[in-house]
């Protein structure tokens, strides 16, 4: 697998811009997990201007799916900022050891049957306003909505529930930064399986209102549903480009002086390669595997009907 990096300023913005960000755009979405973890996400700017849900009694309208944050380019500036994307989709600064900063990974391939899916290899989409994208590995994404949490909720206290249901470990988020002494704790997470879908469980990080209209406080647990990622195709530059800020919560760095060229060797870089590309990868042979059981299940049903229907024709008498 080629290793995963971020855009740059120029690609964003200047001469080698991005053709996928001339059609859309450079703002992008954030995900709930991003957003429980850590991620700025905007009030009051969004990518889907007629989504709006009402949030407990409040009397405006606010979008939520499509709130945008903010995302990290590859990009140096002076001292200790780092050029990131915002939620306005304009070039601005950030200091690097901040943890709220989002992440759009980007994935080089070759040609385009190179480019891995989650089906046939080399089928793509296209959205109407021409952008092509395709499906790509599975993270946490989604909070859904109160019934749902509910639910999950009451069967989590059920110890053979969690027997039967519980795949241990199947990503890995940050827990705590200690800038002191310039390190970060993950948390390993556990995938629960409910309904054909697997969820994750996480206590935020943070106050927020997610995409289900609920209000959470800092600590709070919340399950998140685990979903394709859709990755934006750039054909051009032979990249793709995660369409919303899939994770945050890790600094960029804790060292300043950061170099453009020096990417490789950020907090951020080692946390996208060696943790969240894994766990995308895990978790998408989680979800195959447990599709694969789906059809092997209606499989041996239908199997059963049509042996139950041959013996009842080969013995008409017996159905008088």
């Amino acid at each position: 697998m080629s290793k995963s990096t971020f855009v740059t300023q120029e690609q964003c913005f200047g001469s080698e811009k991005l053709d996928i960000f001339k059609k859309r755009g450079t703002e992008a979405a954030i995900t709930d997990f991003a957003i429980a973890v850590g991620g700025d996400v905007s009030s009051y700017c969004y990518v889907d201007s007629d989504n709006h849900l009402k949030v407990g009694n409040l009397n405006s309208d606010i979008p939520l799916k499509g709130r945008t944050g903010y995302y990290w380019t590859i990009s140096d500036i002076i001292y200790d900022y780092v050029r990131v994307v915002d939620e306005y989709g304009i070039w601005v600064q950030r200091r690097f050891y901040l943890g709220n900063g989002g992440a759009r990974p980007v994935s080089p391939f070759s040609s385009i049957n190179t480019i891995p899916t989650n089906g046939v290899s080399g089928k793509l989409e296209t959205d109407e306003d021409g952008v092509e994208f395709v499906y790509d590995g599975y993270y946490p994404q989604t909070a859904p909505e109160k019934d749902i949490q509910a639910e999950l909720n009451r069967l989590y206290g059920l110890a053979e529930w969690n027997r039967n249901n519980r795949i241990p470990e199947v990503c890995e988020v940050p827990d705590s930064i200690d800038y002191y002494i310039k390190t970060i704790k993950y948390k390993k997470i556990d995938g629960y399986r409910y309904n054909g879908k697997i969820y994750v469980r996480m206590e935020l990080k943070q106050n927020a209102i997610l995409s289900n209209g609920e209000r959470y406080s800092k600590g709070d647990s919340v399950w998140f549903e685990v979903e394709p990622i859709k990755r934006l195709i750039s054909e051009q530059d032979k990249i793709t480009i995660t369409e919303k800020i899939i994770f945050a919560g890790v600094p960029f760095n804790f060292t300043a002086y950061y170099k453009t060229e020096d990417f490789e060797k950020t907090v951020i870089y080692k946390f996208t390669n060696e943790i969240w590309d894994r766990d995308v990868e895990r978790l998408k042979a989680i979800v195959i595997e447990e599709e694969q059981k789906v059809e092997l299940e209606i499989s041996d049903t239908q199997a059963r009907k049509n042996r139950k229907l041959i013996l009842q024709n080969s013995n008409p008498d017996k159905n008088r």
